[in-house]
């Protein structure tokens, strides 16, 4: 079984991928930040999580079950703007469980 934590577009109804929420978890030790881009033409606005190691920086999102198929085409999804990378997720329950993130 593997788990991907949302905290932004990929949960929305707006993302083509339909996502279905487990439950409501976060991760510790990270921020949320805008990051600009420019290209010839537009202005970009990028979510994206940044690593403190500060455990009282927390940032709240959904915890989905996802398998192999998805997770290529997110990655293709994503491109190069994100990197999929795994962390740990706290669930209501205060377990712990891995999860991939795009950051």
């Amino acid at each position: 079984m593997k788990y991907l934590f949302v905290f932004g577009s990929l949960i929305t109804e707006k993302s083509p991928y339909k996502l279905k929420p487990l439950e409501s978890v976060f991760v510790e030790g990270y921020k949320i930040f805008l990051e600009k881009k420019k290209d010839s033409q537009n202005n970009y606005h990028f979510i994206k999580l940044k690593e403190t190691s500060d455990l009282k920086d927390i940032v709240s999102g959904y915890l989905v079950e996802i398998d192999e198929d998805i997770l290529n085409n997110l990655d293709k999804y994503e491109g190069s703007a994100y990197e999929r990378t795994e962390v740990d997720v706290v669930k209501r329950n205060l377990e712990k469980v891995k999860a991939f993130v795009y950051i």
